[in-house]
Formats: structure tokens, sequence, C-alpha cells
């Protein structure tokens, strides 16, 4: 959170935020709009070049792996205030 605010201090045309989920699900669209965002010159065959080893496999890795239902609602509930406010959907069973 505190790298948040350091950036919010910012003018918006000096960051570029990406979700690591749409990077994932989505990655020549965000790497497009990295390059745009750098004024580097992209052609498609450059973006498929960075989007090559990009893999969706790891998206909602994390919750997964966290096991044992008591041990990832505890951290679940400790997190979700951070996770709201980056916009993501928090359902705590």
């Amino acid at each position: 959170e505190d790298a948040d605010t350091a950036l919010s201090a910012l003018p918006d045309h000096q960051v570029c935020r990406i979700v690591y989920e749409e990077l994932a699900l989505v990655p020549d669209a965000q790497i497009a709009r990295i390059g745009a965002f750098l004024g580097a010159g992209m052609d498609e065959t450059i973006i498929a070049k960075a989007c090559a080893e990009v893999s969706r496999k790891s998206v909602g890795q994390g919750r997964r792996s966290l096991g044992e239902k008591d041990r990832g609602h505890r951290l679940l509930s400790i997190m979700a205030p951070t996770l709201i406010k980056f916009g993501y959907q928090v359902e705590i069973e």
C-alpha cells in the first residue's frame, strides 16, 4: 500500500498500472499498452515474443496454495481491505 500511495502522488502520465490477472489473461493487449506508455514502437512480432512465456496457469494459484481452509480464511480476512482497495472481489466463507 505504501507503493500505491507514493505512485498516486505522481501525475497519471508517469504511472502505468498493470493488473496481474489482466497481464496473464490478455498479455498481448497489456504488453502493447506498456509499449505505448513507454513510447516504444512495438510491432506484433515483438509483442508475441514478449508474451511467449506468459501463462494463465498461475492466476488464482495463490489462493489455492493456501491449502488448509482455516489458514486461508484467516489470511484472507487480514488481506481483505487491501484487496478490496485494488478492486478484487473478496468472499470470506
